[in-house]
């Protein structure tokens, strides 16, 4: 997953995003990225504002400041690189 975010890095900084046909002339902005995926990616980014969540209404209950879960960053476990693809195990359940 770091890969990826560093190639949103690199577009980041040729400014051909400034151009996209969704900008508005008068202001700039590159969006933000959200992954939606219960399992909790060790990611890091300078440049770019990432949101990582288990569900779109676990992200917007979030950001409505009305949030019950707090989602700290943890350690990836359950991935396997193999051959410069990701493969996920079955994500364990988690109770309530």
């Amino acid at each position: 997953m770091q890969k990826k975010i560093d190639l949103y890095e690199d577009y980041y900084d040729t400014g051909d995003w400034k151009d996209e046909p969704w900008q508005k002339p008068d202001k700039k902005v590159f969006p933000s990225i959200l992954i939606i995926t219960p399992t909790r990616y060790a990611i890091k980014s300078t440049k770019l504002e990432i949101y990582q969540s288990p569900s779109i209404s676990d992200f917007i209950e979030s950001r409505s400041g009305e949030s019950k879960i707090q989602i700290k960053p943890q350690p990836v476990k359950n991935v396997i690189q193999t051959g410069g693809s990701l493969k996920m195990k079955k994500a364990p359940t988690q109770k309530e």
